[in-house]
Formats: C-alpha cells, structure tokens, sequence
C-alpha cells in the first residue's frame, strides 16, 4: 500500500508540474497572440500612410494638371481670336495675296489643333489621375476600416 501512495505522489508532482508548463506554454501563447496583433496593427498603419502619401501626390498631380488644363485652354482662346482678327483683318486688306492669306490661316488653325490636341491630353491625363486617386482614396478607406477593427 506505501508503494501505491509513494507512486501516486510520483504521479501528482509529475501532473503538477505538466499542468505548470501547460499553464506557461498558455501564457506565452497568449503573449504571441498579443504580439502578433500589435505587428499587424503598425503593418497596416504604414499601409495607411504610404497610400495617404500616395494620394497627396495624386491629389498636387491633379492640381497642376487642373492648371495646365486652364492654361491650354486661355490658349486655345487666345489662338482663336487671333484667327478671327487674321479672318476680319483679311477681309479688311483685300491687297493681300490670296497665298499668304491661306498659310497664314492654315498656320492659325495649326496651332489652334495642337492646342485643343494638348488640351485633350491633358484632361485625359487629369481623368486617369483622378480615377487612380479615387481608388487609392477607396483603399485607404478600406484600410482605415480594417485598422478601426483590430483595435
């Protein structure tokens, strides 16, 4: 009998000591799990900075796009009232040579299509911009969303 109490004593320093490293084990679980968190939370506000960044640089790419759009077009203005005061100029001067009439209109509208093409493109160009902002913008808010349900 003295042999089965010294061996269920054996047994329950054993168990208690299993159930002590069971219990350490847990808690260094719980301390990575914690860790883990923490690192995936910074991950993700990094995220939300580079493409806050990202956007800032979309958005001033879109401001000067928006001013070079405004500056074609004061062009384009300008252009076409120059035509038209070249058309009632000649019009007014009938001495003129009907050659020089001709390329120099044809030189007017020349100008006048390579403004309107520029300023084609750069709509174009302010368009793509502000569709890439608009999706960067829409990460950013999934991101902010995802950042609000970890903490």
């Amino acid at each position: 009998m003295m042999a089965v109490n010294t061996k269920i004593e054996e047994w329950r320093k054993v168990l208690s000591a299993k159930d002590n490293e069971i219990r350490e084990y847990q808690a260094k679980m719980q301390e990575l799990r914690s860790k883990l968190a923490f690192a995936e939370l910074d991950s993700d506000k990094s995220s939300i900075v580079k493409l806050q960044q990202v956007l800032q640089e979309r958005d001033n790419q879109i401001k000067i796009l928006l001013e070079q759009i405004e500056q074609y077009t004061i062009e384009m203005n300008t252009n076409v009232q120059i035509i038209e005061d070249s058309k009632l100029q000649l019009e007014k001067e009938s001495n003129f040579p009907v050659l020089n009439q001709q390329s120099r209109i044809g030189a007017l509208q020349e100008r006048l299509r390579a403004s309107d093409q520029s300023t084609l493109e750069a709509n174009r160009i302010a368009e793509l911009a502000e569709k890439d902002a608009k999706a960067k913008d829409k990460e950013l808010g999934e991101m902010l969303i995802r950042l609000r349900t970890y903490e």
